[in-house]
């Protein structure tokens, strides 16, 4: 039974050193698919682009969150992929809710 004991650390320890492993990999990759999120929350700021900012966060999220997934990193990219989408909608609201008071303030409602 010692020895079944054993085999079974030892692949336990391998399979973390491998999780761990696919994350440093893919460390880099989840970084600039959040730089492509955030950029994307900070374009409505010019009114125009918003409206294809939010579309890039959002396949950004998914597209790199697929990519650092097929490569081992499934928690990372379910957080971005997760992160991406939700954020993405609490910003766009955020934006409206600005560019109401904007346009209130303005007189043009």
């Amino acid at each position: 039974m010692n020895q079944h004991e054993h085999a079974i650390n030892q692949q336990v320890q391998e399979r973390q050193i491998a999780i761990e492993a696919a994350k440093r990999q893919t460390a880099p990759l989840i970084r600039k698919g959040w730089i492509f999120v955030i950029v994307g929350w900070l374009l409505p700021v010019i009114p125009l682009l918003g409206m294809i900012g939010f579309p890039i966060s959002i396949l950004a999220a998914i597209v790199v969150g697929a990519v650092a997934a097929s490569r081992g990193n499934s928690s990372g990219a379910v957080i971005l992929i997760f992160g991406g989408i939700f954020g993405t909608v609490l910003v766009w609201l955020i934006w409206i809710l600005i560019y109401f008071l904007l346009g209130a303030s303005l007189g043009f409602n």
